[in-house]
Parts: structure tokens; sequence; C-alpha cells
């Protein structure tokens, strides 16, 4: 997975990232990329001379669009492929307006199966929730909420789903916060689940930060 930093992403939005290869074969490196799970024009492969015939070379793959990318090596008869999902990482990740509005990574727990468990609160809420995929400890800086269940996971780095429901704060608005890495979050399980006058002072972020997957 690539989560590319600001000064990764050039001012037309595409993303450049550095790969290395090591050719077994004798030959000039091509590249070729296409996205696997959308549109997207094809990656486009930078690969500069000066590193002889066989062995190490560098390159650099220009991708179009976030997403899940296929990129294959070619020198000769001979083809490497890997599939690598490329984010942007602009210092925090906004809120999507449903789970079908970003493509995400790929998690134990889906943003639909999340959204599904819901069991509180959903009822007058008002439309779509603003959903972002985060950290344990982006929601516990964000919202700075209590502790609400036993078995709340210990490691800051959890990878969590937020749901925020209700445009604005009042009774309708309410949090709710589920684990993306447990399967009991697709039988209601939660993390946290509190209305906006319980989360008292809380105020709505405009990004959250974005977890490190595998």
């Amino acid at each position: 997975m690539i989560e590319a930093p600001a000064d990764m992403v050039n001012k037309d939005g595409s993303i450049g990232w550095k790969f290395g290869w090591w050719r077994v074969a004798s030959g000039e490196l091509t590249i070729s990329g296409r996205r696997v799970d959308g549109p997207a024009p094809p990656a486009r492969g930078d690969v500069p001379s000066g590193y002889g015939p066989s062995g190490f070379q560098a390159s650099g793959v220009t991708f179009p669009t976030e997403g899940c990318w296929e990129i294959t090596g070619h020198v000769g008869s001979a083809t490497l492929t890997f599939v690598i999902f490329v984010i942007k990482r602009l210092g925090g990740v906004s809120a999507a307006a449903s789970c079908d509005a970003r493509i995400w990574p790929k998690t134990v727990v889906s943003c639909t199966e999340a959204q599904r468990s819901i069991s509180r609160g959903a009822s007058g809420s008002g439309g779509n929730p603003l959903i972002w995929l985060t950290t344990l400890e982006g929601v516990d800086t964000a919202f700075g909420p209590g502790r609400q269940v036993t078995n709340q996971p210990t490691d800051p780095a959890t990878p969590v789903w937020v749901f925020v429901y209700g445009a604005n704060p009042g009774p309708d608005r309410f949090l709710h916060v589920a684990d993306a890495t447990n399967p009991r979050t697709r039988d209601g399980a939660f993390i946290y689940a509190y209305t906006w006058a319980e989360l008292g002072s809380a105020v709505l972020p405009t990004t959250l930060p974005a977890p490190i997957l595998p």
C-alpha cells in the first residue's frame, strides 16, 4: 500500500512513486499499469538510463488517481506483476458522505458492514452520515469520548470506522465508532456510541489521520 505524502502528489492530482527493480534477464525495462477497481488513464512509467543491461534499475511510476493498481515490469519476454493500493496522505483524511462515495482501503470489516451494524440513533438522523476511516487515537483526540466498553482495543493505531449522523449539533447528532479489524463489529459490537450532548464540547473535525494498514 502507498500512502503518498503531499510532496509526492503532483499539481494535477496524480501521485508519483519510486520503485526499484532487479533485472535477472538482460534488456531495457518498460513499465505498464492499469487501475483494477475503477476507470482511470493508465499509469506512466519513467525508466532512467545509466543502469546497464541487467541488475538493479531505478524507476518512477505516476498513478493518475488513487485506487487499486496493477503494475507490470517488462524486460524482453520476462514480466513481473504486482498489485498495490494507492491513496493520498495529505495530513489527514476528510469525511466521505457515504460508503459508496470513496474507494476505501481493504479492511477486515468494510464500511458498509460497519454502517449496517449501527443499532443506535440512525432513525431521524437526517440522511447519510459523515464517514472517516481513521485510528482510535484520532477519535480520542478529536472527540474526547470516555471509555464505554470493557473490550475496547488498547492500541491507539487500531483502524476504526467513524460515523457522525446529523448535520447540526443537537439531539439528532450522534457519534458511532466501530473497530475495522474486529469481525464482531458485523454483529453490532462498537467502541463508542454517543449523542453530541454526551460528548460535551466536541467540535466536528475537518480531517482525521489515516490509519496504517497492512
